[in-house]
């Protein structure tokens, strides 16, 4: 018995429907992913000292990190650093003199929370930056203060800071208690007019100004973020959490692109 007529030019139309409307899908989910500001560094510090991945723009040089062993090491959750002396340890990433347009996601634990303990140094001459005080967050220079963490506790904490307008600053932390992750605003918006929260050369975090003491001898850092805009609303929740790259959505949709010719050609056999 012969078989049946096959119509191959509308399967293979139909296959390539298919195909396109699955990358125009990838597309999207990246456009929308990148409308919230582009992430220039995504650094997993869990992967040790090579960073993985790499940072993700040109001119944003990767991580520097301060003490150097054996006071500071690479383990499973992150770097950490023991028993350093002042000003404190310090991991630290290039920026553009004047980085003001910003969201700045760490993800981190101390080994003190008592006293003030800085963990985003923005000038290294002065006491602007936000500190951990005795088990809250203060972003001095401001009235920010509020949120909650507990000694070796790791924690997500977000930064965010645009040039427009009056320059609002905003301060949260990430929950995860629910079935998904919220951002909880730390105090209310400031309004950075002068300028006071913006970086020279280099964004630094975990140490203290020049010669200070205000800085946790032990810690932990897991996960550092920077964004090259402040981000809102949902794109907040969602900040610490590791996006789907497009490229990554492209090639499942070329996977099952492919998939589905080699069935037909079975088919056809």
């Amino acid at each position: 018995m012969s078989r049946p007529s096959i119509n191959r030019g509308f399967s293979e139309t139909l296959l390539a429907a298919v195909l396109a409307m699955a990358v125009v899908i990838a597309l999207a989910v990246g456009l929308a992913r990148d409308a919230r500001g582009e992430l220039i560094g995504d650094y997993d510090l869990t992967q040790g000292a090579t960073l993985s991945p790499q940072n993700l723009a040109v001119g944003l040089d990767d991580l520097s990190f301060l003490p150097a062993s054996p006071t500071s090491t690479f383990n499973g959750t992150g770097w950490h650093w023991d028993s350093v002396g002042s000003p404190g340890a310090t991991v630290s990433a290039d920026v553009d003199d004047g980085f003001g347009n910003f969201t700045i996601g760490l993800r981190f634990a101390l080994g003190q929370v008592s006293g003030f303990n800085r963990v985003i140094l923005f000038n290294a001459t002065d006491d602007r930056g936000l500190y951990v005080d005795d088990g809250s967050f203060t972003l001095f220079g401001s009235p920010i203060t509020g949120g909650s963490i507990g000694l070796d506790e790791t924690v997500d904490v977000v930064i965010t800071r645009s040039n427009v307008g009056m320059m609002p600053v905003n301060v949260y932390t990430i929950d995860y208690s629910g079935p998904t992750p919220e951002a909880t605003q730390i105090g209310a918006t400031f309004n950075d007019t002068f300028g006071i929260f913006t970086f020279g050369t280099l964004a630094q975090f975990f140490r203290d100004d020049n010669g200070g003491t205000e800085f946790s001898p032990s810690g932990t850092a897991s996960l550092i973020r920077i964004w090259d805009a402040p981000l809102s609303g949902v794109e907040l929740d969602s900040s610490m959490v590791p996006e789907p790259a497009t490229i990554a959505l492209l090639a499942v949709a070329g996977s099952g692109a492919l998939l589905c010719l080699h069935r037909r050609r079975r088919r056809l056999r």
